[in-house]
């Protein structure tokens, strides 16, 4: 398996070749073509959708390649059973007679004025100290602690409501355009209708991508490319670190084009379009931005120095409470274990630090949500299935049986050749009257250039690396 296919493993074989177009292809098919490969192409879409659910996830950042994919990466990992070894180590160093060396019954008493042990005092004191300090540990941990997880969890939910503002917005999008913008009769008109649909689903993919830190990467190019998002000559227009923002730029512009040219008929129509653009672009606005969704470093290093402290007190307790069992089993491990009491000592000191770690790893597991785990991160490889299907769709907007759709223009190049018709018949009568008005002239060029009229301005469109006029 190559490293492109390691990197996407659920976009292998995403349409690539000439029978199969993608979701937005570089040929030129007619609307009759569409509306035949629409129902096939969703087929194909919900085929991708279950091949990525059962691949678990998109592309892999940096920062989660040590990361397991699922919930289980809790229980697997190592670290937490190192704080049980610990206590265990304890009591096979401490538990012999040498560090006992008064050898009386009971092992430890409490007959000093401080509730101390008069006897073996280095090991029984020991222990007695650390019992004394791990009370008041809790206390302050379960405090600190239980801010520390509300606020992550807070955090995490605040970036996935983000993503769902995001995917809401360009749904939003997608739609005005579909419904804005018309389908003509001119081919041209209608493909600059299509890149529209299709940069909105790029500005959506580019914004995942920026989450996931890879919206400049090379594996993010080829990711949008296997889309068929991407053409050639888009991605070095684009300004590297805003190149979600770049996108919807181009979609502003084209729209502010086409009302220029009177496709779009309204300015209400255009600036509908415009506030679509805006929404889109503020619910992507750096959805793991670390200057208002990150937890203060001062706050993060307490709450860390706090449970570290709390779990190494509790082994240390731990370890010399077994030493002294040791000592009072006369150092023999076999009349000790062969008692229920240590065993389920063993395991509530495991329970016990795995909780309190595992807690505390809640600011790492669930800081970016847009990663490739199962059950933790947003399942985006379905969503942006089910948003570019809806882009596919919107591209033919087809309308139910017996909706009439009601229009008080006719198409554009209806209205264009009634309009040069109407020119011309105008202009045949102002010549006709030039033989009897001296001031013809001047009349002529007020007809031509009437007072308040509006210059239709080229529209431009997106070919190759640079922006030309289209005549």
């Amino acid at each position: 398996m190559s490293n492109e296919e390691k990197q996407f493993p659920d976009i292998k074989d995403d349409g690539s070749d000439d029978n199969n177009p993608g979701l937005f292809s570089d040929k030129q098919i007619s609307d009759d073509a569409k509306k035949e490969m629409l129902s096939s192409l969703s087929r194909q879409e919900e085929d991708r959708v279950h091949n990525a659910r059962n691949k678990g996830g998109n592309i892999l950042s940096e920062e989660f390649k040590e990361v397991k994919n699922d919930a289980v990466w809790y229980f697997k990992n190592k670290d937490y059973f190192w704080f049980t070894c610990g206590a265990l180590l304890i009591q096979l160093l401490f538990g012999w007679s040498y560090a006992f060396p008064d050898d009386v019954t009971p092992t430890c008493n409490d007959e000093s004025s401080f509730g101390y042990s008069t006897t073996n005092t280095m090991i029984c004191n020991t222990h007695m100290v650390l019992l004394e300090i791990l009370p008041n540990f809790r206390t302050l941990v379960a405090f600190i602690l239980a801010g520390f997880v509300s606020s992550s969890i807070s955090l995490w939910r605040t970036r996935r409501s983000a993503y769902c503002a995001l995917c809401g917005a360009t749904r939003n999008i997608i739609i005005n355009i579909s419904t804005i913008v018309p389908i003509t009769d001119n081919h041209e008109e209608n493909e600059w209708r299509e890149n529209m649909l299709r940069w909105a689903v790029l500005g959506y993919e580019l914004s995942v991508l920026k989450a996931r830190g890879l919206m400049d990467d090379e594996k993010g190019r080829e990711y949008l490319k296997s889309l068929r998002l991407l053409k050639d000559g888009e991605w070095e227009c684009m300004v590297n670190g805003d190149r979600h923002s770049t996108v919807w730029c181009w979609i502003q512009s084209q729209a502010r084009g086409l009302a220029e040219e009177e496709i779009i008929k309204s300015e209400v129509a255009f600036q509908t379009i415009c506030q679509a653009v805006t929404l889109s672009r503020d619910k992507a606005n750096d959805m793991m931005s670390c200057i208002d969704r990150d937890q203060p470093s001062p706050y993060s290093l307490a709450c860390a120095l706090l449970v570290n402290v709390n779990i190494i007190f509790e082994t240390l307790s731990k370890g010399f409470k077994w030493a002294i069992l040791l000592n009072k089993a006369r150092g023999s491990l076999f009349v000790l274990y062969s008692q229920p009491l240590m065993w389920f000592d063993i395991v509530g000191l495991l329970f016990y630090t795995m909780i309190f770690a595992m807690l505390y790893d809640l600011c790492f597991v669930l800081y970016n949500p847009f990663g490739p785990r199962n059950l933790i991160d947003i399942p985006h490889s379905v969503v942006g299935a089910g948003i570019r299907k809806l882009a596919l769709g919107s591209s033919a907007l087809h309308l139910p049986p017996g909706h009439v759709l009601k229009s008080k223009e006719k198409s554009t190049l209806t209205r264009r050749k009634d309009v040069a018709v109407g020119f011309s018949a105008k202009v045949c009568d102002i010549g006709q009257s030039l033989q009897h008005n001296s001031g013809g002239i001047r009349m002529l060029r007020r007809s031509l250039h009437p007072t308040g009229s509006k210059r239709i301005l080229e529209t431009p469109v997106l070919v190759g690396a640079e922006f030309t006029p289209v005549p």
